[in-house]
């Protein structure tokens, strides 16, 4: 699956090669230390403002852990990762057809910026 392999080869890059604008969070249930999820943030460059931001690039929640509030504590980390920086704006990417995500995101305060076109030849 494209999507697998494509976070698979990012999380490799975050590891063979960090980079100090990125971060990854990571929620544990305590006090046994089981991770429930985590978050991959990345610094961004907006394409028509030139503008720095932050940008969550991935945020995976185990199954087990989904609706106990992992995910929400993740993105507000995220948020105040990108305070913090001082970045102005916090982005992320979510698949038109997820509309349970796209429901979460939009509870959090994010809206639709963009729409992007896709055609297969």
């Amino acid at each position: 699956m494209d999507v697998v392999e494509g976070e698979a080869r990012t999380l490799r890059d975050f590891f063979e090669s960090p980079d100090p604008s990125s971060a990854l969070l990571i929620a544990e249930a305590a006090p046994a230390g089981v991770a429930l999820g985590f978050a991959l943030l990345e610094e961004a460059r907006d394409y028509f403002t030139h503008d720095w931001h932050g940008h969550l690039g991935i945020l995976a929640v185990a199954e087990a852990a989904e609706g106990h509030g992992a995910g929400a504590a993740l993105i507000r980390a995220a948020e105040r990762w990108a305070r913090r920086r001082g970045y102005p704006t916090l982005t992320l990417n979510v698949f038109e057809a997820n509309r349970h995500a796209r429901d979460v995101y939009e509870h959090f305060g994010f809206q639709p910026d963009t729409i992007r076109y896709l055609k297969k030849l």
